[in-house]
């Protein structure tokens, strides 16, 4: 008469119970990152992202926000379309035919936004101060976007994100600054530039 099979696997089974556990969970979280991936790429994805950030920015900053189309390269670039924004006076902001930014997405996972080029095209701006203001037109994006003041300090000194910008291309920019309150007032017109940057200190 044979021995009973023991209740309890042998010992030696476990490691590869829990191996073939680990295996099919980093496969299924390969799975869904290529299913994602995937559908980022796809152009209705794409224009559902981009109504819900023209929808977003509009509540958020109260003021009419316009994304004509939004394309997302794989992993490198991030391309705007007919881009038009109001101040709170429902003149031009900012507008732009097309704003193109290539970049390294993979670095954001270590703190890192390194930024090859940034084309920007057929693009106005106004930075205006007038009349009663005393604040510039672009100060309640400012505001909308500034962080709630914590309760407690944060003295935990966190390492701030390192930026890199390596070309500026520009063609046919508008910018329009006026300021009554110290008379101010200037035009400039860029028709084309390109602008190699070897070194950014933002602070």
């Amino acid at each position: 008469m044979s021995a009973p099979a023991s209740a309890n696997p042998p010992h030696s089974s476990l490691p590869r119970r829990l191996a073939r556990i680990l295996l099919r969970t980093v496969l299924i979280i390969v799975v869904i990152v290529l299913v994602l991936i995937l559908l980022v790429q796809m152009p209705f994805v794409q224009d559902f992202a981009r109504g819900k950030a023209e929808r977003y920015l509009s509540r958020k900053l109260k003021t009419r926000v316009r994304i004509g189309h939004l394309n997302i390269a794989f992993f490198n670039s991030v391309t705007l379309k007919g881009v038009y924004m109001e101040d709170r006076r429902q003149d031009t902001l900012l507008s732009a035919g097309l704003i193109d930014v290539r970049l390294q997405m993979l670095g954001l996972l270590h703190n890192r936004l390194n930024i090859d080029a940034i084309t920007l095209q057929d693009l106005t701006a106004k930075v205006l101060r007038g009349g009663h203001d005393t604040v510039f037109n672009y100060q309640f994006i400012v505001d909308a976007f500034a962080p709630t003041p914590a309760a407690k300090p944060d003295t935990t000194g966190g390492e701030p994100m390192a930026i890199r910008l390596r070309r500026l291309n520009l063609d046919r920019i508008r910018l329009v600054y006026r300021d009554t309150v110290t008379g101010t007032n200037a035009t400039v017109y860029i028709g084309h530039d390109k602008t190699i940057v070897d070194s950014m200190d933002l602070n």
